[in-house]
Order: structure tokens, then sequence, then C-alpha cells
């Protein structure tokens, strides 16, 4: 369940134009917490820290 809510986030935050199609990719590869953005980063791992 975890991963598919990983892939949603890491998704809308490419569809909403916050991260490039190359941090997707590496997001979906490599399941970071946190991926660099437009704005700073943004937590894609939906486990609180």
């Amino acid at each position: 369940m975890d991963g598919i809510v990983y892939v949603i986030n890491a998704v809308r935050l490419w569809f909403d134009g916050e991260i490039m199609w190359r941090t997707l990719l590496y997001a979906l590869r490599s399941r970071p917490i946190a991926v660099a953005g437009k704005r700073g980063y943004y937590q894609v791992d939906p486990v609180d820290l």
C-alpha cells in the first residue's frame, strides 16, 4: 500500500510541475524520502518523520 501512495505522490508532484521528469524517474527508481524541486524539497515518502 505504501508503494502505491509513494508513486501517486511522486507523479502528482511531476504533474503539478513541482519536479522535473528526471527527478521523477530518480524518485521512482531510488525511492528517497524527499526530492529537490522548483521551490525547495518535497517529501515523497508517506511516512511521517
